[in-house]
């Protein structure tokens, strides 16, 4: 995210993300300084270590600076709380000595983070004083697809269509030998859309770029099934279909068809949700873009902030109405898409029944197109 008033809420001091595993000496010191272990005992013992936990992480993460990419990922909230630029940009050059850090003025750490691999979770609004402009800075991994997808937007879908999508562009980019820093434009007012407008705003998206076409074939660009919570949520679908009493490897044989030639593709943002999409029309984060089939970008949404509907049947109705009224294989995405995504939510308001139900019906459709394909074939 680039930024923004929204950004207000600061996170629990020492917030674990459960996607990585930390080591015995960081989850000690976790959760000797996690000051709710001490605020039950005394307010003086509060006030205390409020006091004093900063200045001694500080000291800790100087004298044992991070060396590689991935533990100073995993610390890089704490540095954020901390607050300390030189032990920020210190943390940096022990990782990559190669990374030379461009002459900055003012420099604030922001208290929104973020939850990606491929990129540090903490973030800074800087000055960048040979350009004379604030702007956002987030750091990646050089190997990273994340930043491949960013840059891939910005260099190849932004030029052919300048003006068509306003997104912060791209002021600086300095490079080192294990990771890169990306300035972007700094958005200073920016007020996100509500969960239920998501889906209007992946429609409009989609008109934005309905025009462009990116026919080289590029692997990351083009494979979906790279996507970590893509996977993730196939993994979920094939619980719930063995658990089930169905075919576990019913979403791979799908997406294999999806992979086809003849299935239409566009070019997709990845990751619409409500910090991505602003009120001023500003669209944010390309790190998950890509040229997928038609049906991802409405599955995505769908499928992570829509669990109203009271059956697959209407489910399918909404996508025949809004999102796929004369291309079948958009609506075969969709509800794929949506069953891959539901998958990784389901619970009391998503049942099992109900995602093997679209599942299903995602293979009937299949079945008929490729029953017309015949017919047509033979007349």
């Amino acid at each position: 995210m680039y930024l923004g008033s929204f950004c207000q809420q600061r996170p629990p001091f020492f917030q674990q993300n459960n996607d990585v595993k930390t080591t015995k000496s960081s989850q000690t010191i976790k959760m000797f300084f996690n000051i709710k272990l001490y605020a039950k005992r005394s307010p003086f013992m509060t006030s205390a270590f409020t006091r004093v936990r900063k200045p001694i992480l500080a000291l800790y993460f100087f004298l044992f600076a991070p060396t590689d990419f991935d533990r100073l990922r995993r610390i890089s909230r704490d540095l954020a709380l901390i607050r300390s630029h030189i032990l920020y940009e210190h943390c940096l050059r022990r990782v990559d000595s190669n990374l030379s850090v461009p002459t900055l003025g003012r420099k604030d750490f922001l208290s929104k983070h973020g939850w990606g691999v491929g990129s540090l979770n903490s973030y800074r609004r800087v000055f960048l004083s040979a350009y004379k402009t604030e702007a956002f800075e987030k750091i990646y991994r050089n190997s990273s697809e994340d930043l491949y997808r960013l840059l891939w937007f910005h260099r190849e879908i932004l030029v052919k269509s300048p003006g068509t999508i306003k997104t912060p562009r791209i002021v600086k980019l300095v490079r080192g030998a294990k990771m890169s820093l990306v300035y972007f434009e700094f958005l200073a007012e920016a007020r996100s859309i509500n969960d239920d407008e998501l889906l209007t705003a992946a429609l409009q998206f989609r008109e934005r770029t309905k025009a462009l076409f990116f026919g080289r074939y590029d692997s990351v660009v083009f494979e979906f099934r790279r996507e970590p919570t893509y996977r993730d949520g196939v993994t979920k679908l094939q619980s719930i279909l063995e658990k089930t009493g169905n075919d576990p490897d019913l979403p791979l044989k799908i997406e294999k068809r999806l992979m086809q030639p003849d299935v239409p593709r566009r070019v997709t943002h990845g990751d619409i949700s409500w910090g991505n999409v602003l009120r001023n029309g500003f669209i944010l984060d390309f790190d998950k873009s890509g040229y997928f089939p038609a049906g991802y970008e409405f599955g995505w949404v769908l499928g992570k902030y829509h669990d109203n509907f009271e059956s697959p049947q209407a489910l399918e109705s909404l996508a025949r109405d809004r999102i796929a009224p004369e291309c079948a294989w958009t609506l075969i995405g969709v509800l794929y898409f949506s069953a891959v995504f539901y998958s990784r939510r389901a619970g009391p308001k998503m049942s099992d029944g109900f995602i093997v139900l679209l599942l299903e019906r995602t293979r009937f459709l299949i079945e008929n197109e490729r029953a017309q394909c015949k017919r047509q074939t033979r007349l």
